[in-house]
């Protein structure tokens, strides 16, 4: 109670009214007149705690930190120094999963080939189950205001769709 106290005076306003407001909130058993006295006796000396001296006091550990998520307050068993080098032995593992992906990161080129993309959404939507062949075509150079994404149209040949300027072989 006495740490959510100290926070609590450190936030905007009145101290005594923010400790007292908290403790109504959030104490109800507690008294109002005891609610003051730590009030009084909090915005006498107001403290800031720091992420392992709260640790420390709320013997919070390093599991039940990693279970309930809390990434602004340390471990009591674990050292800040310790806590930094797992963080980096997981961002080490996380580079090098998201590598072995395979899956590309980041805004796609303005000019990357999705045709395949294209090719399976083709093949989806007219219930086909595999095209044989797919080829990039580049899409016509647009003037004015027209939209670059709009889609293309269907070509004559019927063996051959254009959508969004690619085209697949249907067999």
């Amino acid at each position: 109670m006495l740490i959510a106290a100290h926070h609590a005076a450190h936030l905007r306003g009145d101290v005594i009214a923010n400790v007292v407001g908290w403790a109504r909130a959030w104490a109800p058993w507690l008294p109002e007149d005891k609610a003051r006295q730590l009030a009084e006796r909090v915005a006498a000396e107001p403290r800031k705690f720091t992420a392992d001296a709260l640790a420390w006091r709320l013997r919070l550990s390093m599991a039940e930190r990693t279970a309930l998520k809390v990434t602004t307050i340390g471990a009591f068993d674990v050292s800040k120094a310790q806590r930094a080098e797992e963080r980096k032995r997981k961002d080490r593992e996380a580079k090098r999963a998201a590598a072995r992906s395979g899956r590309p990161r980041g805004r796609p080129k303005k000019n990357a080939s999705t045709a395949v993309i294209v090719s399976i959404a083709a093949d989806a939507f007219s219930g086909r189950k595999k095209s044989k062949t797919v080829e990039c075509v580049r899409a016509p150079a647009r003037s004015g205001n027209q939209a670059n994404d709009s889609l293309g149209s269907v070509s004559d040949n019927p063996t051959r769709q254009s959508v969004i300027g690619f085209a697949t072989d249907q067999a």
